[in-house]
């Protein structure tokens, strides 16, 4: 009877983890969200005279997450713009409300079934204000949202 013998290639752990430091990172992961990369997508498209103010991460994937909310401190008599970048077409479904202290609404880019990728936004008066992100017919449930502002001329 002859024997087979195999021959069994036995890696290093050390070559293991170098390669995976190195050819892991380049993978992306199918549906995975990334809303960071989109953020920084909208920064490049800030309108003229507007000012980066900060930056949102929208990723409602996990479907117990029906809407993020976030808060903001904005000032009277200050223009402030949103907007929604996404890896779709426009804003994808991503409602942007903005309350008041109160949490009383004040805007939205939602206007029946049309949803703006941008809201532009006069403060009337300087406070404390929610932004709240839900999801409407959205494909993904994932984006970036930027706030950036432009005081205005008296």
């Amino acid at each position: 009877m002859l024997e087979k013998t195999i021959k069994r290639t036995i890696i290093k752990p050390a070559t293991l983890l170098l390669v995976l430091f190195i050819i892991l990172p380049n993978f992306k992961i199918k549906g995975q969200c990334v809303p960071g990369s989109l953020s920084r997508e909208c920064i490049n498209s800030i309108s003229e005279g507007f000012i980066y103010l900060k930056s949102y991460s929208i990723d409602g994937k996990n479907i117990s997450k029906e809407n993020i909310e976030y808060t903001a401190v904005m000032s009277k008599d200050t223009q402030y713009a949103f907007k929604i970048c996404t890896s779709h077409e426009g804003a994808d479904g991503i409602v942007l409300t903005i309350y008041d202290s109160n949490r009383k609404e004040i805007i939205s880019n939602r206007e029946e079934t049309v949803i703006e990728t941008e809201l532009n936004y006069m403060c009337t008066a300087t406070g404390i204000y929610y932004i709240r992100f839900t999801f409407y017919e959205s494909e993904n449930r994932c984006g970036g949202c930027i706030l950036s502002f432009k005081k205005s001329q008296d």
